[in-house]
């Protein structure tokens, strides 16, 4: 915010996943962690609701932080896997899980084309902005 006006994002702006906007929406966060899972762990974790939160040691930090089992697993298994994103899997869901794989560290659109490899930043921010696709908002916005 600049003297009282929101900046416009941009490619260079950073996302995040709200997980404020999943409760406000009614919406099942722990639904979509269960999906981004690779088979192994979806089998592991048949219901997605008999999981708790547990610390994670985040590895660049070290700051420790409560995060659902199931992000653990995207975390430390999953996100690590050739098809965790795939050629077809669809942009917005492909945002989606590369800031679930990053902890939720803000990425911006020139990021997310370079860590998912499809598309070009201009799209990837035509998709955050024109409405809400899985919570994901600029850092510091609400919507």
């Amino acid at each position: 915010m600049t003297g009282g006006r929101l900046l416009r994002p941009d490619i260079h702006t950073g996302f995040s996943i709200d997980l404020g906007w999943w409760e406000r929406m009614g919406r099942d966060f722990r639904l979509y962690l269960h999906d981004a899972l690779c088979p192994e762990c979806r089998k592991a974790y048949a219901d997605h609701q008999e999981v708790q939160e547990v610390d994670w040691v985040d590895p660049d930090t070290a700051e420790v932080r409560r995060l659902d089992e199931l992000w653990v697993r995207i975390l430390s298994c999953c996100s690590q896997k050739a098809e965790y994103i795939t050629p077809t899997t669809p942009l917005a869901a492909a945002i989606f899980r590369t800031l679930l794989a990053n902890g939720n560290r803000p990425l911006s659109p020139v990021e997310l084309h370079e860590r998912i490899g499809k598309s070009n930043p201009q799209t990837i921010l035509r998709i955050l902005v024109s409405r809400t696709h899985y919570g994901i908002v600029p850092v510091g916005g609400q919507r």
